[in-house]
């Protein structure tokens, strides 16, 4: 295979995640860059589609344009706060500029927000938990009911490693809670309490080009519900059942993201370990799943950048017209000014 140049896109160049796709990148002879999705900015060309560009800034304030020839895939590995602004970057690159990306900004955007990850899967019908989400509600006992409460969990629309999760035990706090996040304008999404036993566990479901890459299963702090190697780091491998397979790639698949896309699965000790979609995440971190299972999930990322990146060699599809440098002074302005002005500029040259 000839050397592809290859973009991380990500503001944590150091994170664990990030070495370990670049190691593998480079292992495999690839050019790799690792950049902020702040470092660009997208233009937008006024004459018509396949003239837009991509610009990136520099730190003595000289910007340079980045042909669509310059990268030949782009791996999104970002979060935070210039999450959405990412997002926008990756699908400027994608759409605009037709550079192959393993991850879709689509996809990213519904795996970012619990709740339109949990209508997604419903509406592919990806079994998940029962689900409530609405505004300054007021029934708390009709809540309750329809959750089979008393014990609710409760979620913010985003966050990560369990950050934004917590449980209810019973009506009081229910409305106490409720009532408190209301004043201050935060909407969360309460769910039907799922016992995973004792202790309490997940499984998380690597998901790399349509198939499982990696899978283990995670285990909550004594004290705590939430399963997280991020927090107790431990883990163990574990086998799926044909159906949780088959339910986490329909998973990635519903959000967006078959490329690559971390499911989360809870099984329910009190209905035979009946298998629930909890979560689909876009960034899911490689350490804990590398170092349990000993699979090497960053090759099979980069694997897959290889085959999308081939493909739009092969075909040609998704090069645009920016990807040419013009040497004719007169496709030049051509480019870059209106019809009228492209008129005018002709007429005037057809009178010298």
């Amino acid at each position: 295979m000839k050397e592809l140049k290859m973009l991380v896109l990500t503001g944590s160049p150091s994170s664990y995640s990030v070495k370990r796709i670049v190691e593998e990148a480079k292992t495999k002879g690839h050019e790799v860059d690792t950049l902020a999705p702040t470092d660009f900015f997208a233009y937008i060309s006024p004459i018509r589609s396949g003239h837009d560009r991509i610009y990136i800034k520099s730190p003595d304030n000289e910007t340079k344009r980045v042909l669509s020839k310059e990268y030949d895939v782009i791996i999104p590995r970002f979060a935070g706060g210039a999450f959405e602004y990412g997002c926008s970057i990756v699908e400027h690159f994608s759409e605009n500029m037709g550079v192959p990306t393993t991850s879709t900004a689509s996809g990213l955007r519904i795996a970012s927000n619990k709740l339109a990850t949990c209508q997604r899967l419903s509406v592919k019908k990806v079994r998940t938990v029962k689900s409530i989400f609405a505004n300054q509600p007021q029934d708390f006992k009709f809540i309750s009911d329809l959750l089979d409460g008393p014990r609710i969990v409760c979620k913010t629309l985003t966050g990560s490693q369990g950050n934004g999760v917590f449980i209810l035990t019973d009506e009081l706090s229910l409305s106490t809670t409720l009532g408190a996040f209301s004043k201050i304008g935060i909407n969360l999404i309460l769910q039907k309490y799922i016992n995973s036993g004792e202790p309490k566990t997940d499984l998380r479901i690597y998901i790399v080009d349509g198939k499982v890459s990696g899978v283990y299963k995670r285990f909550a702090l004594d004290a705590d519900f939430r399963s997280n190697y991020s927090l107790s780091k431990h883990g163990e491998p574990v086998d799926l059942t044909d159906e949780e397979t088959q339910m986490a790639i329909d998973a990635a698949a519903a959000v967006g993201l078959s490329g690559v896309c971390a499911v989360d699965i809870i099984r329910d000790f009190d209905d035979n370990n009946k298998p629930y979609v909890i979560e689909a995440n876009g960034n899911g971190n490689l350490r804990g799943i590398e170092k349990v299972t000993g699979k090497n999930i960053a090759k099979d990322i980069v694997e897959y950048a290889e085959k999308i990146a081939i493909k739009r060699n092969r075909t040609g599809n998704g090069t645009d017209n920016s990807a040419t440098e013009f040497s004719d002074p007169d496709l030049e302005y051509c480019r870059t000014h209106s019809i009228a002005e492209n008129v005018a500029y002709l007429k005037a040259k057809e009178g010298d």
